[in-house]
Order: structure tokens, then sequence, then C-alpha cells
């Protein structure tokens, strides 16, 4: 996004720079697909549940661009089909608890996975880096997410040990169902941009050799820095008035 923004203030401020005509358009192409599409994904990326229709949305909105700029939409497209690996029938699950979806698709959904639940659940080798042909692509969004779940959806739901009865119910009424609260509730606290992973990066990288070459005291280090972090975000003084003894306690 900070590139994005970077391009978005030299548009902006494009009569003080000396650009060509072609640095011109190719910025301004830049932006038109900034604010059309990118920026909508970027800031529900954090939002696991959207993460399914969302996809099939960006998809959408890809071929779709083609009347705007064909070759911006050939590249978003070719770049895009290569991280499409978590668009998998287990984490198309998360979709069941997607606020946005209509109750109609969610029914769909329900239906399928209910039809195939009985089936014992393969442990098949998972697939970590499928590929999704462009001549296919077309078939997958005119089924939807409906389409991409199978018996392997249940996975999802067995790991978190969610139980699927409210499948039975009329989606209008999950939110009364205490196992769909369950599920919602995980849901919303599952961890799906790289922010958590680039944060542990950056934590070992400042504390690996600093106080410790022990690898058993290195994690304890570790997990107690972590902890301030979370307790103490900032250095205001509501912030550091808290009592030091509040780390025992978690």
């Amino acid at each position: 996004m900070a590139k994005a923004i970077y391009c978005l203030k030299i548009y902006m401020f494009r009569g003080q720079f000396i650009l060509s005509d072609k640095e011109q358009s190719g910025i301004e192409a830049i932006c038109i697909f900034l604010v059309r599409i990118y920026c909508k994904c970027w800031f529900n990326a954090p939002n696991a549940r959207l993460a399914p229709k969302q996809d099939l949305e960006l998809l959408r909105s890809l071929i779709e661009y083609k009347s705007i700029n064909d070759e911006i939409s050939n590249k978003g497209l070719t770049k895009f089909l290569n991280h499409l690996w978590y668009l998998s029938p287990e984490l198309v699950a998360l979709a069941f608890f997607d606020e946005t979806l209509s109750n109609e698709v969610k029914s769909e959904m329900s239906r399928k996975l209910l039809a195939e639940s009985d089936d014992e659940v393969e442990n098949s080798p998972r697939v970590i880096n499928p590929t999704f042909k462009r001549e296919k692509l077309q078939q997958v969004l005119n089924e939807g997410l409906p389409g991409l779940v199978t018996k392997s959806t249940m996975c999802f739901f067995q790991l978190f040990e969610i139980n699927i009865e409210f499948l039975n119910e009329d989606p209008g009424m999950w939110h009364n169902n205490i196992n769909y609260i369950k599920g919602l509730k995980i849901a919303k606290s599952l961890k799906v941009v790289n922010d958590v992973a680039e944060r542990g990066v950056k934590l070992i990288t400042d504390f690996n050799t600093l106080l410790t070459k022990d690898e058993e005291q290195k994690q304890f280090l570790l997990q107690v820095v972590s902890k301030c972090r979370k307790l103490y975000p900032d250095v205001t003084k509501a912030t550091m008035s808290r009592p030091i003894d509040i780390i025992s306690h978690h």
C-alpha cells in the first residue's frame, strides 16, 4: 500500500513534477486501478471470513477490467492466479461466517456440504500451490462458492471442533445458534495477513542473541517481550500506569 499511496500522491501533484506524457499516462492508469479495484481488497484483507467471496469478486473485477485496461487486467489475472492456493475446499468454509454473503448462497453451500458430510474425509496430501488454469476460470466463477464446497470442507469444522448442526437451519437464524456463534468467533479471530509473521521476524531479529544464547531461555524471553508489547503498546501515562504484575495473570 505504501507504493500505492506514493503513486496517488504523484498523480495528485503531477503539476509540480516534470512528467512525460507516457509517464503521466502510466501513473493515471495505475491510480484508476488502485481506486476501482485494489483499495477495497487491501482494506478487507485482514478479515478472514470475507476472503473466499472477495477472491471470486476480485477475479470477476479483473476480467471486467479488460474494458478499461486490457494490459493491467491480464497482468493482474496472471499474478493473482498464482496466489490462489488458499482458495481451497477447506478454507471456503470461512464463507459460512461471512455476513455479506447472501442467505441463498449459504443455503446452497450448506446443502452441498451436508450431502457429503456422511462420507469419510480422505487424508490426501495437501497441495500447497495448486495451479488455477485460466481456461477453467470462467467455470469456477459461474459455479461460485458452492462449487468449491467438497467433503474436504469438513476439515475446517473438525479442526476447530465446530458442530455443523446449524447448517440444517435457515441461514437467517444462524445468529441465534450457539455452534454458529462459536464458529463466527473463531473466524473473526483468525490472522490471515503477513503482519503477525513480520512482527515475529522483527522480534527474533532484535532479541536473537541480545540477552541469552540458551534456546530455552530465548523462547521465554520472546514470550515475555511479546506479552509486554501487547500490554504496553505505547508510552502514554494511562498505559504506563498499569501494574507490571499483570503479566503473571496471563
